[in-house]
């Protein structure tokens, strides 16, 4: 709803500090703002459906934050699903389905941060013959589609949905173009 429920643009420019808040999402955007608002006193649950947090990071990753986040005070539930979250009255009633059941939270504010959606349907890319994947443009080490001349980079190809990866994947897109020898990302460091 973009007032109870919101994502991370708006979890930017908030005008008050919520007193509680629920993170969907353990990636690396809900992390961070789930660090951020607890830093500044903000009680805060993270409520993950894979079952551990920033779970495209190393297991040994996760876990250490896991237990840093624990110590600062961060409720976190891994392996778990919200099912609904009722914006009717002052907070907002969170339904989470765990392996035990279901639960309620009560929050504040509830931040979505599952992911940026990306749609590249009837935007001319089956009209060129662009293959696609699961709503991605496949690409090549270079991000060159199989399409003479086309490059894709960011959100629309596989890979961490991050806007400095797409940064770097514009620089090596761009440098293979020009004819220099770019190294590949390395999406593991």
């Amino acid at each position: 709803d973009g007032k109870k429920i919101i994502e991370y643009r708006k979890a930017m420019s908030l005008e008050k500090q919520p007193k509680s808040m629920v993170v969907v999402g353990s990636g690396a955007i809900g992390v961070e703002f789930a660090y951020l608002y607890n830093s500044i006193g903000t009680e805060v649950t993270i409520v993950e459906y894979l079952d551990r947090i920033v779970p495209v990071e190393d297991e040994e990753v996760s876990k250490a934050l896991e237990k840093n986040y624990k110590k600062a005070g961060i409720k976190i539930m891994t392996s778990s699903e919200v099912t609904n979250v009722d914006t009717k009255g002052k907070n907002c009633k969170v339904t989470v389905k765990t392996a035990k059941g279901e639960e309620q939270l009560e929050a504040e504010i509830v931040l979505s941060a599952v992911g940026v959606a990306t749609n590249i349907t009837e935007i001319g890319l089956e009209d060129v013959g662009v293959a696609t994947e699961k709503g991605k443009i496949l690409v090549d080490d270079f991000y060159k589609t199989n399409v003479e001349g086309v490059y894709a980079i960011g959100d629309i190809v596989h890979g961490p949905a991050l806007a400095h990866v797409a940064s770097a994947e514009g620089i090596i897109c761009v440098e293979k173009i020009a004819g220099e020898n770019p190294q590949p990302l390395d999406y593991g460091n």
